[in-house]
């Protein structure tokens, strides 16, 4: 397997060759928004990275021959839920970044793309202020873990989910 990293910003017209499988994901942009302090402009460069910039890429490998589109979208779609969840359940976004992770599913499986939905993913440059890197810096430093609730998540390492995808 032979993988290309590349990055469609607002170059509209930009298009991808020699390609077989495309993957999506907001990568690095998704990394930026956390790090945005006005909610304003976080909530425009969380449209910009997730709706525009799959639009473009979707426009960028329309005409050329591929074989598939994997588009990675969130587990946050079907929105807080009492019980466990299953891919069936309504979706309920209720958060701006599942609002626009919601639009881009629809643009995709417009053009018979494939969506996978993954829950809490944990690893590689991981935001600080998620729970693990907030437990794992809380261990180094000799701090407290303060926990504020019982929330129930199912967690997958970063490397285990690229395994199970490709």
């Amino acid at each position: 397997l032979m993988m290309v990293q590349g990055i469609i910003h607002g170059n509209k017209g930009e298009k991808i060759f020699g390609v077989e499988v495309v993957f999506s994901d907001d990568g690095e942009e998704g990394y930026i928004t956390y790090q945005v302090e006005n909610k304003v402009e976080m909530d425009k460069l969380i449209k910009e990275c997730n709706v525009t910039y799959t639009k473009n890429l979707l426009e960028a490998v329309k005409d050329i021959p591929h074989k598939g589109f994997v588009f990675m979208s969130t587990s946050s779609v079907y929105g807080r839920k009492d019980k466990p969840m299953c891919e069936t359940d309504k979706c309920n976004p209720e958060t701006d970044y599942a609002k626009a992770k919601l639009e881009c599913e629809g643009l995709c499986l417009k053009q018979n793309s494939t969506v996978i939905r993954p829950f809490t993913i944990y690893g590689y440059r991981d935001n600080p202020k998620h729970f693990i890197p907030t437990v794992i810096n809380s261990i180094k430093t000799h701090n407290i873990i303060k926990l504020v609730s019982e929330p129930v998540h199912d967690y997958i390492y970063i490397k285990d989910l690229i395994r199970a995808i490709i």
